[in-house]
């Protein structure tokens, strides 16, 4: 009799097939050596797991089942052309590997018959806020999403995404599912699960919520809080704080806030800014200049279809352009309104604005300047208008008591009557009230 000990080396490891029954040929033995045709499946996931068959000819009584250098796991023989088993871990993705199978008749290969798929990994994503009622559409691109067995499955923050579609093994689209209203303004993770793995991509999308924002105008370099205000109950979150200490404020149509402030290290004022409403960072797009370059601070913004509009110090109302920060006086100066810090669109051609409180609500042609009286605001002079916004059909105002310490009050407006309701009590000294933009 003869004998033959076959040997493995696996991880620096000597792994002898005697742990799994010592193959042994008897002398003399004509039966034939086995043989392999195929294996199903053809890849699995890196971790292992695969329930895979191979299919051949005299296997039975298979000894050992080998998938590159490791060892199967759960090697069934099920008859003499076929023999189930899982794959073992394997060490290297997208390299095929070979199959070997052993019995008591001999031994026999099939060159790289299975191929470990790569785990998933996520390299960015198209879009990175959206409202916590779902339906946002994102382009999520990596790599490894489209192989056999993926399952590709997404969560945003814990929350199933929908309409999962792996476009090519670089891309998978999805839509975010619905997020508990909690969870708006909180960084969180998206998740790629598939068979072969998971792919996180840190704090990569922002659920948000629609409602009114405003900023604290900020004194000796502190207090500049930017806060989302859910205009149902008037309760203020702060979300982050802003980088430029904000005057007035309005949200755009591509998604930005517009606003004239104070440009960190800048003596001067009178800049437009844009600002990022989820960061709060900004970017100055140029001093504010009238066609004869004399450079003017607004006291408002407001925008109507692309164009920005607002009162200038001087008491011109003017049309803005928001991506130069150049601006054309319109009508009649009327200094009645050099502070007219509420302004708000009222329809396709004209706008609502306002000072004072103890004045009336006023409305402005927007190819003109021409002016129509409105209601009265049934208020004192000490009480500022320190922005105005429309929301789901209803106005809303900030409402500064300077003669009573300079507290805000957040009021719905009714522009017919002017009457004005208080719902809320506002963080010191905020301004700059807008509606959140568009995608919030």
């Amino acid at each position: 009799m003869r004998s033959i000990r076959l040997e493995f080396l696996v991880l620096g490891t000597a792994l002898s097939l005697a742990a799994c029954g010592e193959v042994v040929v008897e002398e003399g033995n004509n039966n034939p050596d086995p043989t392999l045709m195929a294996v199903t499946p053809t890849d699995g996931p890196l971790g292992g797991g695969t329930q895979a068959t191979v299919t051949g000819g005299e296997l039975t009584d298979a000894a050992v089942v080998v998938v590159g250098p490791f060892v199967a796991d759960n090697i069934q023989v099920s008859d003499a052309g076929t023999v189930t088993f899982v794959t073992p871990p394997g060490l290297v993705a997208g390299v095929p590997q070979d199959i070997l199978v052993f019995n008591e008749n001999g031994f026999t290969k099939l060159p790289g018959a299975f191929t470990y798929n790569p785990v998933p990994e996520i390299s960015a994503a198209d879009v990175n806020h959206g409202n916590v009622g779902g339906g946002t559409q994102l382009m999520i691109a990596g790599s490894g999403f489209m192989t056999s067995n993926a399952n590709v499955e997404v969560s945003i923050g814990g929350v199933a995404a929908t309409d999962v579609n792996v476009v090519d093994d670089q891309t998978v689209t999805v839509k975010t599912g619905v997020a508990p209203p909690a969870m708006a303004f909180q960084s969180v993770d998206i998740t790629l699960s598939s068979d072969n793995g998971d792919a996180v991509f840190e704090q990569a999308f922002t659920y948000t919520r629609s409602g009114l924002l405003v900023a604290e105008k900020g004194r000796n370099g502190t207090g500049r809080g930017l806060f989302y205000v859910d205009p149902m109950t008037g309760v203020a979150t702060q979300i982050g704080e802003v980088e430029v200490t904000p005057t007035r404020m309005s949200a755009s149509p591509d998604g930005w806030i517009y606003e004239v402030g104070n440009v960190r290290g800048q003596s001067l004022s009178k800049y437009l800014v844009k600002m990022d409403p989820l960061t709060g960072q900004a970017q100055a797009i140029d001093l504010l200049r009238d066609p004869t370059k004399s450079v003017k601070r607004m006291r408002s913004l407001a925008f109507v279809g692309g164009m920005l509009y607002g009162y200038n110090r001087d008491g011109y109302f003017s049309a803005i352009d928001p991506a130069t920060a150049n601006f054309t006086e319109l009508g009649p100066q009327d200094t009645t309104y050099n502070s007219a810090a509420c302004v708000e669109r009222r329809d396709a051609s004209s706008v609502y604005y306002a000072g004072s409180f103890d004045q009336s609500l006023d409305s402005v042609n927007l190819a003109t300047g021409a002016i129509a009286p409105g209601p009265l605001l049934g208020g004192t002079s000490s009480q500022k208008c320190h922005g105005m916004a429309l929301f789901n059909g209803t106005y809303y105002v900030l409402d500064l008591d300077r003669g009573n310490g300079d507290v805000t009050y957040l009021e719905k407006l009714e522009p017919v009557t002017g009457l004005r309701t208080q719902i809320a009590l506002m963080p010191s000294h905020v301004t700059g009230l807008t509606a959140t933009p568009a995608g919030y």
